[in-house]
């Protein structure tokens, strides 16, 4: 969905609506669903039971398999409907400065960074802080760009159909320790371009020590390099619920936080 049509909320107002339970259903998906790993279940168990990669499963498969962190809180919901519209607010609001004022390329540098920043204040003031780093198991261990593909609160990596398997076992050993964040989940079908999603979520984007904490764990797992291939990148959930993505017509980055730039601070 483009930032161009999600900037007309009176056409969304479905969409802002699915938006207040998008969350709640993940929450509820970490603890009552048969895609999800169960309370007494081993990790051998539950990937033996939910493989990512196995394609004898019946179908139609659900589109995820969630982990959840035993040692950590969720986290409050948030009001995602409230943020919803305030954000998509702002954007008309910036859509229609870009419009009268196109600016040079120094002006639109700095109302991005001013456009991003009341986003994430907005995100804030509404609790609608959690996110996710995400990768993709591709045949390759080649680092794309992740905001290329539209993704990103997330980590992004790139692992292959031959790794997923391996690369999702790692992620749910470190979410059951307590290494990683508040849960996980993987696709269960690959994309056109013969990939696997995997998500690590955190519980607040804002929370940047806990962010590169989370990010440090990964590297030390082997999942992400501090530069070059296996990168990473994070995307709060806040620019997922308004539809930001890459390409938008107001040049915002898809993602918060790229790897190859944290590892650096």
């Amino acid at each position: 969905m483009s930032l161009f049509r999600l900037v007309r909320p009176t056409a969304h107002r479905a969409w802002i609506g699915a938006a207040a339970a998008c969350r709640q259903q993940r929450i509820m998906k970490l603890h009552n669903s048969a895609d999800t790993r169960q309370p007494n279940e081993t990790i051998d168990a539950f990937l033996a039971r939910l493989p990512p990669s196995t394609r004898t499963l019946p179908n139609p498969l659900p589109p995820w398999y969630w982990i959840s962190n035993p040692h950590r809180d969720e986290g409050a919901l948030g009001d995602v409907e409230s943020f919803t519209r305030e954000g998509l607010a702002l954007l008309q609001e910036a859509l229609r400065q870009m419009i009268v004022d196109p600016g040079n390329g120094y002006l639109r540098g700095v109302r991005r960074i001013l456009w991003e920043t009341q986003i994430q204040k907005a995100a804030s003031k509404w609790g609608v802080v959690s996110g996710k780093v995400r990768f993709v198991a591709h045949r390759r261990w080649m680092i794309r760009d992740a905001e290329v593909l539209g993704l990103g609160v997330k980590w992004m990596l790139f692992p292959g159909e031959k790794e997923v398997n391996k690369v999702w076992r790692t992620v749910c050993d470190g979410v059951d320790t307590n290494r990683l964040g508040t849960g996980a989940k993987v696709s269960t079908e690959r994309t056109r371009d013969d990939r696997w999603l995997i998500c690590v979520y955190t519980k607040d984007f804002t929370d940047q020590e806990d962010v590169k904490r989370v990010l440090v764990e990964l590297v030390k797992m082997g999942l992400v390099r501090r530069g070059g291939e296996r990168g990473a990148v994070y995307k709060c959930d806040a620019y997922t619920h308004l539809g930001i993505s890459w390409g938008n017509r107001l040049g915002l980055k898809a993602s918060n936080y790229r790897s190859w730039e944290m590892m650096d601070r």
